[in-house]
């Protein structure tokens, strides 16, 4: 399985969900939130990854 640190190094969904989720202090609490963000499905596919969000 590849890192969560190789991903956000060498993928851009996981680097701008990274980006997204400190600019936003987003946390696993604001699944709502990120739902109603409009963005790449890869994107927030890789926030919920980041958050551990199911």
């Amino acid at each position: 399985m590849i890192s969560l640190k190789f991903k956000e190094m060498f993928y851009v969904d996981y680097s701008l969900a990274y980006t997204i989720i400190k600019q936003q202090g987003l946390t696993d609490k604001d699944k709502e939130k990120i739902e109603k963000m409009n963005m790449d499905p890869g994107v927030k596919k890789a926030i919920y990854e980041i958050l551990k969000i199911e």
